[in-house]
């Protein structure tokens, strides 16, 4: 907040906002500290209180904003998987009048794809805010190749929408997209933000050569989504099931033994393929993946 952003930090905002088309964008050091800035800021309720709702599946850094919001005394609602109906039935009969429904775009472990568009439908509908957390989304979904991740693929627009540089991008930082007076309260509320060092300028400008990589080259995007296609057919050939959308990166084989999991990753490893085994606490004792 008081010094180290520089010049080059409000280019890459900038490029990122341009790009997502948003009016304004926000960089912090890192993804998980975009999550606690914008739940800490948008579901404060130390002067009216505020009911969050979030689905089952979301990432921790989004449970963590949660709790961090909890202590000024937030309601927590959490929603079934994707299920916008009982979501819709949540937000008709909650007590409070203020409501943030907060999602992953797409989700980390089983490649599933928030519906945004019905999401964005029913927070209309009944007067909710949507967050929606895209990282693993940003630089791999959206309309065409374009990168730009599952709401443009959907034709929508959140009230804001996180993303992350340490996964399709490459390089380190998170990012939130909103408008402006929710950006200034970003960059004057959000304990996150302004009591931490803010991203190395080498770091802000390897994300900035990234973004625009992204953009000026369609290539990549399209051949990330040609290689996911073809390594599920390739893995249905051979009798094993995957997860996820066709089109996404995300390609889940679940496992379930944890042991079992980590000996397979290990005898790829040995054949010189990086195909981590993804186990508790990152996902439930007993429903190893490799992903």
């Amino acid at each position: 907040m008081t010094t180290g952003t520089g010049a080059v930090h409000r280019e890459l905002e900038h490029e990122v906002a341009d790009w997502l088309d948003f009016p304004e964008c926000v960089w912090l050091p890192t993804g998980y500290q975009t999550n606690l800035a914008v739940l800490s800021v948008l579901a404060d309720s130390r002067e009216e209180q505020v009911t969050v709702f979030s689905d089952e599946k979301n990432h921790a850094s989004i449970i963590d904003g949660i709790r961090f919001a909890k202590s000024s005394g937030t309601r927590l609602s959490v929603y079934p998987h994707r299920d916008v109906r009982h979501l819709a039935e949540l937000l008709r009969t909650r007590e409070t009048s203020l409501a943030v429904v907060v999602t992953d775009g797409l989700f980390s472990m089983d490649g599933t794809v928030a519906p945004v568009r019905e999401l964005r439908e029913v927070c209309d509908r009944y007067g909710a805010l949507l967050v929606v957390d895209d990282a693993h989304g940003i630089g791999t979904l959206g309309e065409g190749v374009s990168g730009r991740g599952c709401c443009s693929d959907a034709g929508v627009r959140p009230d804001v929408l996180v993303g992350t540089a340490s996964k399709a991008l490459g390089t380190e930082g998170g990012f939130l997209c909103c408008d402006r007076i929710l950006a200034d309260l970003i960059r004057n509320q959000a304990r996150s933000y302004v009591f931490s060092t803010a991203a190395s300028p080498v770091t802000a400008a390897a994300s900035l050569a990234s973004v625009r990589l992204v953009r000026g080259g369609e290539a990549g995007v399209g051949k990330l989504r040609r290689n996911a296609a073809y390594l599920r057919t390739s893995l249905g050939e051979r009798g094993v099931t995957a997860g996820g959308v066709t089109e996404g990166p995300i390609v889940p084989v679940a496992v379930g033994d944890e042991r079992l999991a980590l000996a397979v990753q290990e005898r790829l490893r040995e054949a010189a393929i990086h195909v981590p085994a993804i186990r508790w606490p990152t996902v439930r004792k007993g429903h190893a993946i490799l992903r």
